[in-house]
């Protein structure tokens, strides 16, 4: 177990010093490996955590505002994640 692992609150077990963190979402006999080095998160420099003004409903003595956000994951190297499939 890692211990950053640890202290943020999930259980891991190492392999070549890589944490393997357990997903509830990943189908069974599925595995899925990230390299992290080639993971890329791409913002819109107008669109980053902006908010609209608020307003009133006209039904309901709240305000509302939206919270804007837009953006993409992308990977700079597809080969270097892996993924296996049918494990008994």
């Amino acid at each position: 177990m890692s211990e950053d692992e640890a202290r943020g609150g999930f259980s891991s077990l190492m392999f070549n010093g890589q944490p393997c963190v357990h997903d509830s979402h990943v189908p069974t006999g599925h595995m899925y490996f990230l390299n992290l080095d080639h993971l890329h998160l791409f913002y819109h420099p107008q669109r980053n955590m902006s908010f609209e003004k608020f307003q009133k409903p006209i039904n309901q003595q709240v305000k509302v505002s939206r919270f804007l956000w837009m953006g993409a994951l992308a990977s700079s190297n597809n080969r270097l994640h892996g993924a296996l499939t049918a494990i008994a």
